[in-house]
């Protein structure tokens, strides 16, 4: 996962919240295959409907870095001095020339609606941007996904596409919404994560 040795790509600490680089170790991407087998991962994170065993899944994720996977971390949350491993985020097909790159978000259920999510998200694309200075970011949101899609919403991220029946799950047909985040979005999040005091510390 040689992409993943970036040197922009680091720990990153807020108040709740944990971010760290994916390892090349079984332990991590134990974790990783996990939430990549889950149902809710497949429908929304990922074109890749079927589970697959844990030796399909590194040959999957070697395949991935070798092709457009920038960064991958591992999100825990900080919860009475434990770190507790509960999604992974990460960023692909980047293109420095243009400005732009593409970013996905896992959060386990049961640890979602806490800003755990929102938090990771900024301290990334923060670290993006001061690594690459870029122009804007994606995001692909299936319409099914009504929580991200409130999300996005509330900060004003521009539909830039609309892919009529792109997905199908359960024998339907979804649509795939491509979202980008601009400057003005960016700094938004980033002040907001300033304002609830929790500044990432960089490791």
């Amino acid at each position: 996962m040689e992409r993943n040795k970036d040197p922009g790509s680091r720990i990153l600490v807020t108040g709740r919240t944990m971010i760290r680089p994916l390892a090349d170790n079984e332990s991590d991407l134990r974790l990783v295959y996990g939430w990549r087998n889950s149902s809710d991962y497949r429908k929304w994170c990922s074109v890749r409907k079927k589970e697959v065993t844990y030796e399909e899944f590194r040959e999957e994720i070697y395949t991935d870095f070798s092709r457009d996977r920038h960064w991958q971390y591992l999100i825990y949350r900080r919860l009475q001095g434990t770190d507790i491993p509960v999604g992974t985020i990460f960023s692909y097909a980047l293109n420095e020339h243009d400005g732009y790159v593409f970013l996905t978000t896992y959060l386990e259920p049961k640890h979602r609606f806490m800003g755990i999510g929102l938090e990771s998200t900024a301290m990334v694309i923060a670290e993006l941007i001061e690594r690459y200075k870029l122009f804007k970011i994606y995001l692909d949101v299936y319409s099914t996904n009504l929580d991200c899609l409130k999300i996005l919403d509330k900060f004003g991220a521009i539909k830039e596409a609309e892919l009529k029946g792109h997905r199908v799950d359960e024998g339907k047909r979804y649509d795939l919404c491509r979202f980008a985040l601009f400057e003005e979005h960016i700094t938004q999040i980033v002040d907001r994560l300033k304002f609830l005091n929790r500044n990432p510390e960089r490791r």
